[in-house]
């Protein structure tokens, strides 16, 4: 049990040190573009481009059995 609270103690030691939450924080920021990025590829790979219309606007209305408004 005592090498439990040792650890304990360390880790919230550690986790208060603002130099320890800078590094985190930059850390954090890098995964979260790597997930960005991630997320912007699947989109792009599942969702189809579209075509401007007639009138050079980006439409998903020109699909099969869409009719104009």
């Amino acid at each position: 049990m005592k090498a439990a609270s040792a650890a304990k103690d360390k880790i919230v030691e550690w986790a208060n040190d603002p130099e320890v939450q800078k590094a985190a924080y930059k850390y954090a920021g890098v995964a979260a573009d790597y997930a960005w990025q991630s997320v912007s590829q699947a989109a792009e790979a599942l969702i189809p481009p579209q075509e401007p219309d007639t009138f050079g606007r980006q439409s998903g209305r020109r699909e099969k059995g869409c009719s104009e408004p």
